[in-house]
């Protein structure tokens, strides 16, 4: 990795001036990808509020955020991973087991490891959670390559004070769970 100094970003009125990233040699994702990463240097100096719905995301300065005290909280935690790297996670409950989920808000579905799979099965009589055989998907990854992966129906999610119920979530041991060094651990 390469660091240099990329100038001012800008994303609507937000603003980091003089910033200074990391350079990918080779990012071979195909010409439709984006060419950068809006990364924590940025997010950190705003309160960000995500619409998923309505696919939008607005920010605030800290001094000028809405009140959000009604709101449900989840805490973001700062993790540093494999090769030095900072991501936010949350601690959720996944079927009453804590899980540690990278929050991606790039992501189209929930991706979990094997080893969230053995704790969820281990803990749990195997008729209350229904792997869902029959249920299957193909993740295409950035270079073309295709996986198949398992499904598995969550009776329920947790983070914070958020609770999603009867949700499918993918088995699959991505590589980035081994580029974040949680290939060995529930994530």
């Amino acid at each position: 990795y390469e660091r240099r100094r990329l100038g001012d970003i800008a994303v609507g009125e937000a603003r980091l001036d003089d910033a200074t990233g990391v350079v990918l040699a080779d990012w071979p994702v195909g010409d439709r990808m984006p060419a950068g990463i809006l990364g924590l240097d940025f997010l950190s100096r705003y309160v960000v509020v995500l619409d998923a719905g309505r696919r939008e995301i607005a920010f605030y300065a800290r001094d000028q955020r809405p009140d959000f005290s009604r709101w449900p909280v989840t805490r973001l935690n700062r993790r540093s991973f494999a090769g030095g790297v900072d991501l936010f996670t949350i601690d959720a409950v996944l079927d009453r087991r804590p899980v540690e989920f990278l929050f991606d808000i790039g992501a189209a579905g929930t991706v979990v490891n094997d080893e969230a799979l053995e704790v969820i099965l281990r803990t749990k009589k195997r008729s209350y959670l229904d792997p869902t055989p029959k249920i299957r998907a193909r993740i295409v990854g950035a270079q073309g390559d295709a996986k198949t992966i398992k499904a598995l129906e969550i009776e329920r999610l947790e983070a914070g004070a958020n609770v999603w119920r009867r949700r499918v979530v993918a088995v699959y041991n991505a590589p980035m769970f081994e580029a974040l060094g949680r290939e060995r651990q529930p994530f």
